[in-house]
């Protein structure tokens, strides 16, 4: 492994992205913001992915991914110091969404390409699924241990978990500061830089049917994750499970997820790739369908899609890079950006269901739309396959 790639490592396991996903929900209905309001500050997020995640991906492209990912971190950090200053001022609380936003768009794409482009240095870009499931897994066992404390932590002190966040964001972006920054070959001589980048990954993304049809998978795949997990805590909740074991159940997810992921590349091996991310979606689909009972009986449920986290990004973008032969960071934000879409069109209607019934009904509906997007896509599928061999 060399320096850069050890850099980049050690940037990961300390930027703990998802450290406060079990405290967050409650946190803000602790300070009385319903569901709705939740899921509207995530629409926010979302927003800010749609306005900025191409452009950020061609700055990624321009100025390469190391750029970006110092960027992340330092929202990430803001971020936290705004949810901690916010309380029940929305105002506050909607411009912390805005750089946990700018954090994610700066983000997506750029961890995978950095990786991807270290390893493409020395010709090694076929141990990228490896290579990156072993990092995911690694970050899932320490975000996992972290998190088992986060519980305690946060009914110690609502605001020490975000104290931790802000520190570990703040010594990532010190540690990467070293790092190779590294840039695509590109044309000289370019007027718009900007504006040619993302007319070509445009151009790509929509003439290349493999690439077009994994961009309409990532819309349902994100909608079915961001209205299932979003949930789990209000699950969490309705079946009676103490707020201070929450960073123990999350702990768990982190570690099924640590050890799916170092499985991942296995996945990669034989077999057509869009039939493989359909099954994954099609479990998300029965999984909400088996949540909807709304039964401790049924809380083995909210462990699968950590099973599935564990293996489908690194195999999806094992497969994605694979298609990408050029302006591959703004390819990836044009994905990014998709995968906002259902969180601002979609999610926001979820959460008016858990307000006005209650989160079995919401996984009901996000069950039939996984199952109907499972069966549209493996129609979008054949007949492509149709096209090409007539």
């Amino acid at each position: 492994m060399n320096k850069n790639i050890r850099i980049y490592t050690i940037y990961r396991m300390l930027f703990l992205y998802f450290l406060n996903d079990s405290i967050l929900t409650v946190y803000l209905m602790e300070n009385n913001i319903s569901v709705t309001l939740i899921y509207l500050l995530h629409s926010v997020s979302a927003a800010v992915g749609i306005v900025l995640e191409v452009p950020t991906g061609i700055f990624a492209d321009i100025h390469g991914p190391k750029s970006s990912l110092l960027i992340a971190s330092i929202s990430y950090a803001i971020s936290n110091c705004l949810f901690i200053m916010g309380g029940k001022n929305i105002v506050i609380l909607i411009l912390a969404s805005f750089f946990e936003g700018l954090c994610k768009n700066f983000f997506s794409g750029a961890e995978t390409s950095y990786l991807y482009m270290a390893l493409q240095a020395e010709n090694r870009n076929n141990e990228f699924t490896k290579i990156s499931g072993n990092i995911e897994s690694v970050q899932f066992i320490l975000t996992g241990v972290t998190s088992a404390a986060i519980g305690y932590l946060y009914s110690y002190n609502s605001l020490g978990p975000f104290i931790l966040a802000i520190i570990l964001g703040t010594a990532a972006s010190i540690v990467l500061l070293p790092a190779k920054n590294y840039k695509e070959i590109r044309k000289e001589n370019q007027q718009n830089k900007y504006k040619l980048t993302l007319k070509e990954g445009l151009y790509t993304t929509i003439n290349n049917k493999k690439i077009l049809w994994l961009m309409i998978f990532t819309f349902f795949m994100t909608l079915m994750f961001n209205c299932i997990l979003s949930g789990n805590q209000i699950f969490l909740r309705e079946v009676n499970v103490p707020v201070k074991y929450f960073g123990v159940i999350y702990s768990l997810f982190y570690l099924i997820s640590a050890i799916f992921s170092k499985i991942a590349y296995l996945f990669q091996k034989g077999g057509n790739y869009q039939k493989k991310l359909l099954l994954f979606l099609l479990s998300l689909s029965v999984c909400a369908g088996i949540l909807a009972f709304k039964n401790s009986i049924v809380i083995f449920a909210i462990f699968i899609p950590r099973m599935i986290i564990g293996i489908y990004p690194r195999v999806f973008q094992q497969y994605i890079n694979d298609e990408i032969t050029e302006n591959r960071n703004t390819i990836l934000s044009i994905r990014e950006t998709v995968k906002n879409l259902p969180v601002i069109t979609i999610l926001p209607l979820i959460g008016v269901i858990i307000d006005k019934k209650d989160i079995g009904s919401s996984y009901l509906v996000i069950s039939f739309i996984g199952v109907a997007s499972t069966v549209g896509l493996y129609l979008l599928y054949i007949s492509q396959q149709e096209k090409n061999f007539p």
